[in-house]
This record gives structure tokens, sequence and C-alpha cells, in this order.
């Protein structure tokens, strides 16, 4: 009995002292604001990559031209120069076709017939100052909001799956903001105002709280646990996690106000050709958005769902002057609302640019 007594006493005094000499892991301390001092030398070789974007977008705006002729083979060549190695593989296979279209609708040299079927508008035209295929697709949005996802939401899924200070920084140039986080593209309230994602994600959020807001905490928490070290590598992952998961969220909810914007123009009686020119532009907005998420593993909507919904915006010309294919807008947003979990109130607030609504 004294022997049992005495090995109780001995194990009880292992395990006090086991307690006695664990290391108590104080709560990560998250500052106001991130630290800048690395953001310009990590994000050096970036800037060239956004030149090399806006190279690519002004070289297809020309096309909106009437009368100017754009090339597919400069077109891709700007293309294939820097961005098209780190874009999915679905849009990396994907854009040269689009830059044939282009090609072939700028050298057509015609308008684009609203209203009217495919067939009747061959290979495609201008109209409201907008380039359309010969379906009603701006061609010219598929590919630059589509690189938003193809290229810089990938880049960011990229960088952060090694989550280093050099990564994190070059993930916020991806998103189109900064150390700041202005959350506006107003020039004259920054002199480093928000482009890319990072603008409409700031158009979508409220001064008060919401997406940009959570993607900008959720970088100055996950820079603390990297400086913190390996043992706030929780709150590190789950500071990622939050920001892509928001970044992505940003992107939908864009979606979601173009959708709305085509349904408002497009709805308007009597209409114009500025409208319906306007609704079928910001309807490629859409696909654009939509469609450049095909392909990144890293996402909360499937390439299933994304499919479902594209299958559903093939044919844009069909919207032109039919009340009953314009209100099936609504059921896109209705889709999006569900695989995203957006309430009531979100989807309201998507309708607005909080940027101008604030003034800010």
């Amino acid at each position: 009995m004294k022997k049992q007594i005495l090995l109780i006493a001995l194990v009880s005094l292992s395990i006090l002292s086991c307690t006695k000499n664990e290391v108590k892991i104080d709560p990560l301390v998250i500052p106001t604001n991130y630290d800048a001092t690395t953001f310009a030398t990590n994000t050096a070789p970036e800037v060239a990559l956004r030149a090399d974007y806006v190279t690519l977008e002004n070289e297809i705006k020309k096309a909106r031209v009437k009368g100017t002729v754009v090339e597919a083979a400069i077109l891709n060549s700007l293309y294939t120069k820097s961005i098209a190695g780190l874009s999915t593989a679905y849009y990396k296979a994907t854009i040269p076709t689009i830059n044939e279209k282009i090609a072939k609708a700028s050298k057509a040299n015609a308008n684009y017939l609203l209203g009217k079927t495919p067939a009747e508008n061959g290979v495609g035209g201008i109209a409201g100052g907008y380039l359309f295929d010969e379906k009603g697709l701006d061609l010219e949005q598929v590919i630059s909001k589509g690189l938003f996802g193809a290229f810089h939401y990938n880049q960011g899924v990229t960088l952060l799956s090694t989550p280093t200070q050099a990564n994190l920084d070059k993930a916020i140039y991806y998103f189109g903001a900064n150390p700041l986080f202005p959350n506006t593209n107003n020039p004259l309230k920054s002199t480093s105002p928000d482009v890319y994602l990072a603008n409409y994600a700031a158009r979508r959020t409220k001064g008060s709280g919401g997406l940009y807001l959570e993607v900008k905490a959720n970088f100055i928490k996950a820079q603390a646990a990297i400086k913190a070290g390996s043992n706030y590598n929780k709150e590190r992952d789950e500071a990622i996690e939050a920001i892509l998961l928001n970044w992505e969220k940003a992107n939908a909810a864009t979606v979601i106000n173009y959708f709305n914007d085509v349904y408002t123009k497009l709805s308007i009686v009597p209409t114009t050709d500025a409208l319906r020119s306007g609704g079928l532009h910001s309807f490629g907005e859409a696909i654009g958005f939509l469609g450049g998420f095909k392909g990144i593993a890293k996402k909360k909507i499937t390439d299933a769902q994304i499919d479902e919904l594209l299958a559903k915006m093939e044919n844009p010309s069909k919207l032109v002057g039919n009340q009953a294919e314009v209100d099936k807008i609504l059921e896109l947003s209705k889709s999006l609302q569900t695989i995203y979990g957006f309430t009531a109130q979100d989807m309201l607030d998507f309708k607005q640019n909080w940027i101008t609504v604030e003034e800010r």
C-alpha cells in the first residue's frame, strides 16, 4: 500500500513539473497598420508586370475605335511576354482565341447591330464605343477583368501558399492595394489609390466595415504572425484563409453589382442605344470577373458552378429587347448569393459604389 501511495505521489509530482515547464504563448499582438518597410523592395519585380498588363489592356482598347485595326499577333505577344506564364492554364489557352476574335472584329470595320442575331452581326463590331463579337460579348472585358482572377488572384494564391514577408507584400500588390490600404480609387483622396480588384473591393465596402477592410485586417494579422514566429502559424494561416476568401467574395460581389447594372440599363423603357450597349458592356465585365476564376484550385466557387453560370450567359445578344431574358439575370445573382452565403442586406449593399456614396 505504501508503494502505491509513493508511486501516485511521484506521478503527480511529474505532472506538476511538466505543467510548470510548459511555455506559455501570449496572444498575438496585432498592430493597427501594416509595416511597409520591405514593400517597395519586395514588389519591384511586380511593377514591370503591372506595366505589361496595362500595355496589353491599352492595345486591346484601341479596337473600340471604329476603323482601327488591332492585330492578334501583337496582342498575343504582349500577353505571352510575362503574363501568360503566371495565368491559369484555362486563361492561357483561352486568350489567344479571344485575341483572334478581337482582330477579326476590328478589321471588319463594322457597327454592331444591337438587338440583331449573331448571324446578322457577322464577326461583330462597334456600338456605343465598345467592341462586341457577333453574340454581343465585350471581348476586351473578358480579358481585362478576367485577368483579375486568372492572373492577379491566381498569383495571390500561389504566393500565399508560401507565407513569407516578401510574398505577403507581393500579394497585396496583386490585390491592387498598398500598405496604406486607402480604400479608395480616388487620386484626390490618396497618393496611392487602389487599382484592380482592390478598387472594386473598395467600391463594395462601406467605410464602417466590409470585404476590403476584412482583407486589410487579415494582411496586418498575417504580417504580425509571421514576425512573431512559428508559435503563431495557426493565426497566420487563419489570416491567409480570410484574405483569399474575402478577395474572392469581392470578385463575386462585383459580378452581382454588374448584373444589377445590366438589369437596370436593359429594363428602362423607352431605351436608347447608349443604354443597350452599356448594358452589354457591363454584362461582358460580369463574364470576365466570373470566368477569370475558372481553373483556380483555391477558391470557394467550383469550376462546375462557374461553367453552369457561364452557360447561361453564353449569348448576351438575347438580352437586348427581351425582358424575359433580362429577368433571368436576377436568378444568376441569387445563385452567387447562395454559393457565397451573402445576406439580403449584402445584396442591397453590393448595388452601390460606396466610394462614390461616401465621397471617400
